[in-house]
């Protein structure tokens, strides 16, 4: 195919050129390039990421320490989020509905226990403690489940007003039963 006229060659071209290929050519030309400078860049982000961080804790978890026992790798890989949910699952039956606190209250600044952003999630908190069931205080007008509870995680000393009896001493984290038991 012969072009004829210069008008119609400066059309091929800027169609080329204002084409979302041609751009979005450029963009992962540009990517290629930002990560083997990256990785050749002993200093770089990318390669702390990769050799320092990755690695590291996959020797440590999986290749050096094979004594390790399934909670301590999930308590290594989740902190403190872990062994959190796992004292709410050993002190539930497995027919629970728990109610946990809304999402301020695990990422209050004054918590002595740090926990991952996750808790807030509830597919996350669910995948840890099922088969109990999980409500959090956020849903209190929009399910049903509210008025089901049987269990209260206690986050920071939130949770003791929602008991229906009086605690004499109050531990900062814990899970209790909604009603008093004998």
């Amino acid at each position: 195919m012969k072009i004829k006229s210069r008008y119609a060659k400066t059309k091929i071209v800027k169609f080329f050129i204002n084409s979302s290929f041609f751009r979005n050519s450029i963009y992962a030309l540009l990517l290629i390039i930002t990560v083997v400078w990256q990785n050749y860049n002993k200093e770089g982000y990318y390669h702390w990421f990769i050799n320092n961080l990755i690695e590291t804790n996959f020797n440590f978890i999986y290749v050096h320490d094979n004594n390790l026992t399934f909670d301590q790798k999930n308590e290594i890989k989740h902190g403190r989020t872990y062994f959190f949910l796992n004292l709410v699952k050993q002190s539930t039956p497995e027919d629970a509905v728990i109610l946990f606190p809304e999402a301020h209250v695990f990422r209050d600044p004054s918590n002595q226990v740090e926990f991952n952003n996750l808790m807030n999630r509830k597919g996350y908190v669910t995948y840890f403690l099922y088969p109990r069931q999980i409500v959090y205080e956020s849903e209190k007008d929009k399910t049903k489940m509210y008025k089901k509870i049987t269990h209260v995680a206690i986050v920071n000393n939130w949770g003791y007003d929602k008991l229906r009896y009086d605690i004499a001493e109050k531990i900062p984290y814990s899970v209790l039963p909604i009603n008093k038991q004998n």
